[in-house]
């Protein structure tokens, strides 16, 4: 990741809906073609793209939580985002807490996804070099 390079960071509540709708916008922005603008330095250069999914998916059981993280990272990996814990960064990250657990009556505190949400930021933004 280079400093010059357009960053995008995706927040989802839930792996399993969520990558159906927000697939679609993710292959468009892999897809920005900067040769339009001769004068734009990104023009070879692919947007980096990262998504924060804060739970895992699992409403009806436990058990799903595994599954819906595979199926966000597999999702993600056929439109080339990398899920691959190679760096601090990681470009797909989905966070399991039991702080944070998926449902329809789950009220989650602000705060901690504020805090949750910063921390991811500053691990991108100290990842570029």
């Amino acid at each position: 990741m280079t400093a010059d390079q357009d960053i995008w960071l995706l927040i989802t509540a839930h792996p399993d809906d969520e990558s159906m709708f927000f697939i679609p916008t993710l292959r468009n922005i892999l897809h920005i073609d900067y040769k339009k603008d001769s004068n734009d330095e990104r023009q070879n250069q692919k947007p980096n793209i990262h998504l924060l999914c804060l739970s895992n998916g699992d409403y009806r059981d436990v058990s799903d939580g595994p599954v819906r993280t595979k199926e966000l990272y597999k999702a993600c990996s056929l439109i080339s985002i990398d899920s691959s814990k190679s760096s601090e960064a990681t470009s797909v990250v989905v966070i399991d807490d039991g702080r944070l657990k998926d449902g329809p009556n789950e009220v989650w505190n602000s705060d901690l996804i504020a805090d949750i949400v910063l921390e991811h930021l500053l691990k991108i933004l100290c990842s570029i070099q």
